[in-house]
């Protein structure tokens, strides 16, 4: 045979080879597919993340947006490291986040290419970026930060702030430049305007605060304590107390007396501003500083815009019950209502919900609660879709809706069995479920594609699950 011929069956036997190897990585990675009532399947699709670290604590591990890389920091000898897809770090004596900070150790930015954390030697704090460590610091996390911030990646991942301390001093850090020192600043409140690098936050002198934006100050008030941007950076709001009572700012212009600002929230396309506000002795929303309509006789909580940027919809409880309310119109009452969860075209929306339980005391710290809906999955009862109650369940993860947004999908767990359930109808989980119990789970933004994470040894597992329509 001569080698010409030799080098295309060569080339050919490749060909071959790599067709049958990408054809059985498929098939591994597609496990099953569960049908409901002959109109849509839910295909789950299973991902290996790599080996778990035998010193790893359960709930660790990060993951990057685009669901690719996994890290978390272990401790191992009375030295921390941070883990990033099998790969250890380097060593250092604490690698420190807030008791109250969720997003764990790590942080990645928006893109899924960046990884960032804080990480203490010699006594001193310093920020490690995609391994590289930056200047180092008496403090990076302020006391006043309770929840996520002070170090955070602008929305287009190019860039990195955080807070910092040297000297009895606070500042801003941003990409390695020094801001003005304070001396305090609230990292809750740091948040980039347009992508970065300008930034704006919450600062003090003294007893006296004031809003940064862009090295511009503001002020000052007894307190700030909100600070939100639309995602163009073109707009800018945020709260602050003067002199015993609360009031904000949006684009210059003042909106008060309250008693107290709960949140902010600039719509999808940012043209219009959503306050929760306290005042005369009940709770109530503002659109763009006019009140929200709501229910007589109801206590509201939480109001969110709907994807589509101009219907709000928001939780109201009373007594021991609580119900949805979407565009004015209220759903049924239940005795606990988890996340919201909207189709595609945004006309549906489903949530899990749970009865035999006081509302009014599940919600002492309402943010908590919504957190570990989101962490952990939520011990509910069943499935509310367009207000209508599905059947009962001991946990369920999701929803999600097909593309379409014809079909809804998620999975259950009752009888110490997992089922797929399309449109009301159950199909048994024949396959491994262990690591669904306690695993992590985010449904995506567009509602369609639910995600698990499953942290039992001995790898990381990712499933996506997807609703598609026959």
């Amino acid at each position: 045979m001569s080698r010409r011929k030799r080098k295309t069956v060569i080339i050919i036997l490749s060909i071959l080879v790599a067709g049958l190897s990408i054809g059985f990585l498929l098939i591994a990675r597609r496990m099953r597919m569960h049908f409901g009532d002959g109109r849509a399947r839910l295909v789950i699709t299973e991902h290996s993340l790599g080996a778990v670290d035998p010193d790893y604590a359960p709930y660790a591990a990060v993951v990057s947006e685009d669901f690719t890389t996994i890290a978390y920091a272990v401790e191992r000898a009375g030295k921390w490291f941070v883990v990033v897809d099998g790969e250890e770090g380097r060593a250092y004596n604490a690698i420190w986040w807030p008791e109250r900070h969720y997003g764990g150790a790590v942080i990645f930015s928006g893109d899924g290419r960046h990884l960032a954390h804080t990480a203490e030697r010699d006594g001193k704090w310093f920020v490690v970026v995609d391994g590289e460590e930056g200047r180092a610091y008496n403090a990076i996390w302020p006391p006043e930060t309770m929840y996520e911030g002070a170090v955070i990646f602008s929305g287009d991942g190019r860039h990195l702030a955080h807070t910092a301390e040297r000297d009895g001093k606070w500042f801003v850090v941003v990409d390695g430049k020094e801001g003005k020192p304070f001396d305090h600043v609230d990292g809750d409140t740091l948040t980039f305007l347009s992508g970065g690098p300008k930034v704006a936050y919450a600062a003090a002198r003294g007893e006296e605060w004031f809003l940064i934006n862009d090295a511009v100050e503001t002020g000052p008030y007894k307190y700030v304590n909100r600070v939100v941007a639309s995602s163009d950076g073109k707009r800018l709001a945020y709260s602050f107390d003067r002199g015993g009572s609360m009031w904000f700012i949006c684009d210059g212009k003042e909106y008060g007396s309250y008693d107290y600002v709960y949140s902010m929230e600039l719509g999808p396309d940012g043209r219009h501003l959503l306050c929760w506000i306290e005042g005369d002795g009940r709770n109530f929303a503002l659109i763009d500083g006019a009140p929200v309509e709501t229910l007589a006789d109801t206590t509201i909580w939480w109001p969110r815009f709907a994807p589509n940027g101009r219907d709000i919809y928001y939780v109201c409880s009373r007594g021991d019950n609580a119900s949805l309310v979407l565009d004015g119109k209220e759903w049924p009452a239940f005795g606990d209502i988890g996340d919201v969860h909207f189709s595609p075209d945004g006309l549906r929306a489903a949530y899990v919900a749970r009865g035999e339980r006081s509302f009014a005391s599940s919600c002492g710290n309402l943010l908590e609660l919504v957190r570990s809906w989101s962490l952990i999955g939520w011990s509910a009862d069943f499935l509310v879709v367009d207000g209508t109650r599905g059947r009962d369940y001991v946990r369920i993860l999701g929803p999600i809706f097909s593309p379409d947004s014809r079909h809804v999908g998620y999975i259950a767990w009752r009888d110490d069995r997992w089922f797929a359930v399309v449109d009301g109808v159950e199909t048994l989980l024949e396959m491994d479920c262990t690591g669904f119990q306690w695993s992590q789970w985010w449904v995506s933004a567009d509602g369609t594609v639910l995600r698990l994470l499953s942290d039992t040894p001995p790898e990381f597992i990712l499933y996506e699950i997807r609703l598609v329509p026959q």
